[in-house]
């Protein structure tokens, strides 16, 4: 029995995931895509936006583990296999940083931000849209 981590564009890295679940289940043999070694022996598969069409080449496949806070990146998977659990993952730091990702656009575009980013002489149009009384 075997877990498959598969990530990418991801802040983390997954050998320290790897690393962690190793610890947490040293019974569970963990493996990082694209090493997955025997396709037969997947069971589970912990992902962040994995290459869509990989999930098809585990046909043991129990579950997949969504590492993110949603679910829309497997969800999106044209080849996603029919009828498996998907599961989302909760935990504190995740909720941490789901706030900050969320106060980071509210104070992206309450600044106006996204208005100096998009001109196409940012500085320019900076000093003049913004005044000092």
């Amino acid at each position: 029995m075997a877990l498959l981590i598969s990530v990418s564009e991801f802040w983390e890295d997954e050998k320290i995931w790897r690393q962690w679940v190793q610890a947490e289940l040293p019974e569970m043999d963990v493996r990082v895509h694209p090493d997955d070694g025997d396709v037969n022996e997947i069971k589970y598969v912990a992902t962040w936006k994995h290459p869509h069409g990989i999930l098809k080449k585990y046909p043991n496949l129990k579950a997949i583990l969504s590492l993110g806070a949603g679910v829309d990146h497997i969800l999106s998977d044209p080849d996603l296999p029919e009828d498996l659990p998907i599961v989302r993952l909760v935990d504190p730091k995740l909720t941490h940083e789901m706030c900050f990702h969320a106060l980071h656009w509210v104070l992206h575009f309450h600044s106006d931000h996204f208005f100096v980013h998009e001109t196409t002489d940012g500085q320019k149009m900076a000093t003049a849209r913004f005044h000092t009384a």
